[in-house]
């Protein structure tokens, strides 16, 4: 699946883009695409 999001930093995208590569990432592969609730609840709280 493929999604859309805001992650700008005013003028440090790449930095925005590496943390969601390096560490976002890996924290979504195998979760429920569907259950978008849930992973925001994951995301907020593991954050």
């Amino acid at each position: 699946m493929v999604g859309v999001g805001d992650a700008t930093l005013n003028g440090r995208e790449l930095s925005a883009a590496h943390y969601l590569k390096d560490h976002v990432c890996q924290l979504l592969v195998g979760r429920d695409a569907r259950n978008i609730e849930d992973t925001w609840q994951f995301l907020y709280r593991s954050a």
